[in-house]
């Protein structure tokens, strides 16, 4: 059961907007390496570092104009970071594609070469 004290505390740990880009960073790194799991891992971490970072901004009651363009540049971030899993995600789709038409072409002609054996 969360305090208020809890909650006080939480929101003074609350990450730095520099502390998000850098996560960023790495989600973005991960990604670029295909070290898929790094990528989840530092995503999770990344969304629950933003969550608190509103949670702190939105008790601030501060400059809401800063506050909208921090976040359109996450946002950008985070599409180009959407963008280029997308591209990877494509990309693994039609090395699928093309592994299941090799399986397909080896298993025509071991059948092909199976009933040629058997005449």
């Amino acid at each position: 059961m969360s305090t208020e004290a809890d909650t006080t505390q939480t929101l003074a740990c609350a990450p730095s907007l520099e502390q998000l880009l850098r996560l960023t960073d790495a989600v973005q790194a991960a990604i670029s390496a295909g070290d898929w799991q790094k990528a989840a891992v530092a995503e999770a971490e990344r969304r629950t570092m933003l969550e608190a970072y509103l949670e702190r901004e939105r008790g601030k009651n501060g400059d809401l104009d800063r506050l909208s363009k921090e976040l359109a540049g996450l946002q950008t971030r985070s599409n180009h970071l959407i963008g280029e899993l997308s591209h990877h995600r494509r990309r693994l789709e039609q090395k699928a594609c093309e592994l299941g038409r090799g399986r397909r072409a080896v298993n025509a002609y071991l059948d092909l070469d199976e009933s040629s054996a058997g005449t």
